[in-house]
C-alpha cells in the first residue's frame, strides 16, 4: 500500500551477483527511526528517518557471489525500504550485448542526479548526447563528460581509449572532477594525455578523490575522435602509499609512482607543489632543500608515515603537515622513518 513500501524491524536483502565492485543505493521510507545498515555483514551506516524518505549511498566489493543487505531498526522499530537499486561500476560502452555485473551505457545515455520515483534517474551518464560505433563496441566524440554519482572517496578510475578498427593515431586528453560550467577554465585540473595507436587500445589507471558525490571524466582530442570502450571503478579503502624514484622505476605493489616531474594537480589529486626537483638514480629517491608534497583526501583523520634519508649519509629535516610542524627526523647513515 501507500507509500508502496516493505517493513519490519530487521530485515535481509540478498542477491546474487558477480564479483566486482557495486553503488548500492537504499531509499528508506519517512517513518521516524534510526536505522543500522550493514552491508556483506558489516556496520556501515546509522541513518536517522524523521517522517521524509532518506536515500544514502554505498561502494560494496562483492567477493562470494552475493550481496547482503540489513536493516535493523532501534529499539525494535520496525524500518521500512522504498527502493534499492544496485549499480555494477564496471561500465561498458555500446555493447553488443548485456550481462550481470556490467553497466551498459549508449550514446543517447544523459546524465543526471540519482533518484527514485515517477522521475527516476540512475545517476550516470553524458553531459551530452554523444556518438557510437557498432563495428568497435565504443562510443565517441571529440570532447564529452561522463559522469557517476558516487560517495566521497577515493578511487582507481580506469578508462579504456583507442579505435581498434581505426589507422590514425588519437591523443586523448584525459581530465577528472572539472567544472562542468566553463570547461575550458584556465585552472581545469589535465590528469593525463593519453596516445593510443592506430588499432590498439590503452587502459591507463588514475588516482581520483570525490569530493562533491560526483566523479566526472572529460576526454577530448584536438582532432579526429576519442573512442572510449569500457570503464571500471575501484574503491581504494586501503592506506594511501606513494614511492619517490625516477620515471620507468616500477613502484611496489599497492605505490603509486611519483618522480621528480609529478606536479599536483587536482585531476590528479596527488604531486609534488614544487616540480622538477633532483633525483637520485642509485637509491631511488627525490631531492631537494624543500620538498612539499600534496594529496587530496577526504576530510577525516590519518596517519602520515614519510620514509626520509638517503643510504649511506646523514641527513636531518623539519616535517611539516598541513603547515605545522610535526616534528624532526635525523639519520646518520641510511633511511629513517617517521609516523
Amino acid at each position: 500500500g501507500d507509500p508502496h513500501d516493505l517493513y519490519a524491524t530487521d530485515m535481509t536483502f540478498r542477491v546474487d551477483l558477480p564479483d566486482g565492485y557495486y553503488r548500492v543505493t537504499p531509499t528508506l521510507a519517512g517513518s521516524y527511526n534510526t536505522v543500522t545498515v550493514d552491508l556483506q555483514g558489516v556496520p556501515v551506516d546509522s541513518l536517522t528517518t524523521t517522517g521524509a524518505p532518506v536515500t544514502a549511498s554505498y561502494v560494496v566489493g562483492v567477493s562470494g557471489g552475493y550481496l547482503t543487505l540489513e536493516l535493523s531498526g532501534s529499539g525494535g522499530t520496525d524500518v521500512a525500504i522504498e527502493y534499492l537499486t544496485i549499480l555494477p561500476l564496471q561500465f561498458q560502452f555500446n555493447p553488443a550485448t548485456t550481462s550481470t555485473g556490467v553497466t551498459a551505457a549508449y550514446q543517447y545515455t544523459p546524465y543526471s542526479p540519482y533518484s527514485t520515483g515517477t522521475t527516476s534517474s540512475a545517476g550516470f551518464g553524458f553531459d551530452y548526447s554523444i556518438n557510437q560505433n557498432g563495428d568497435t563496441g565504443a562510443v565517441y566524440a571529440q570532447d564529452s563528460t561522463f559522469l557517476v554519482d558516487l560517495p566521497d572517496g577515493i578511487y582507481d578510475v580506469t578508462p579504456t581509449f583507442g579505435d581498434p578498427a581505426g589507422n590514425s593515431d588519437i591523443a586523448v586528453q584525459v581530465i577528472f572532477q572539472g567544472d562542468l560550467g566553463d570547461p575550458n577554465a584556465p585552472n581545469v585540473p589535465i590528469a593525463d594525455m593519453v596516445w593510443t595507436d592506430g588499432g590498439q587500445t590503452f587502459s591507463p589507471t588514475y588516482l581520483v578523490t570525490v569530493t562533491d558525490g560526483v566523479l566526472r571524466m572529460r576526454f577530448e582530442t584536438a582532432y579526429g575522435s576519442a573512442y572510449i570502450h569500457a570503464l571500471t571503478i575501484v574503491p581504494r579503502p586501503e592506506p594511501l602509499s606513494f614511492q619517490f624514484g625516477q620515471g620507468g622505476t616500477t613502484p611496489s605493489a599497492g605505490s603509486d609512482l611519483v618522480t621528480q616531474f609529478t606536479a599536483y594537480s587536482t585531476g590528479l589529486g596527488y604531486g609534488l607543489t614544487n616540480p622538477l626537483v633532483g633525483v637520485n638514480a642509485d637509491s631511488n629517491e627525490v631531492y631537494g632543500s624543500t620538498l612539499t608534497f600534496r594529496v587530496d583526501l577526504p576530510d577525516g583523520s590519518y596517519r602520515v608515515a614519510p620514509t626520509l634519508g638517503t643510504q649511506g649519509s646523514g641527513s636531518s629535516a623539519t616535517v611539516l603537515i598541513n603547515g605545522a610542524t610535526a616534528g624532526s627526523l635525523q639519520s646518520t647513515s641510511g633511511q629513517v622513518s617517521g609516523s
